[in-house]
């Protein structure tokens, strides 16, 4: 686990995440109009992988899957919010940028 930290890159086409705080290669420059958003325990990419596999329940009930396309690539992040509520909520958020941004 890691404490990404997002920012939205003006005009408002990309998500910015980076992974390391440290390391400035691990920003990743994600097109807004690519997102989906699901929880992760619904992800079959995401429920496959040892590092889900290793979380503990509570975390599996928070856990969220972002997907994207990015630079021709698809990949998925997965974030762990504190409360299967606050998962929703930023689920909730980002398809509405992505929708809002389109």
């Amino acid at each position: 686990k890691v404490l990404p930290n997002m920012t939205l890159a003006p005009p408002m086409q990309h998500l910015i995440v980076q992974l390391d705080c440290v390391d400035p290669e691990s920003k990743k420059f994600i097109p807004v109009s690519t997102l989906v958003a699901t929880p992760a325990a619904s992800d079959d990419f995401v429920i496959g992988r040892k590092e889900f596999k290793a979380l503990e329940e509570v975390d599996v009930e928070c856990a969220l899957a972002l997907r994207y396309e990015a630079n021709g690539r698809r990949g998925v992040l997965c974030f762990i919010e504190p409360t299967p509520l606050r998962r929703d909520r930023l689920m909730e958020a980002l398809t509405i940028l992505r929708i809002a941004c389109h």
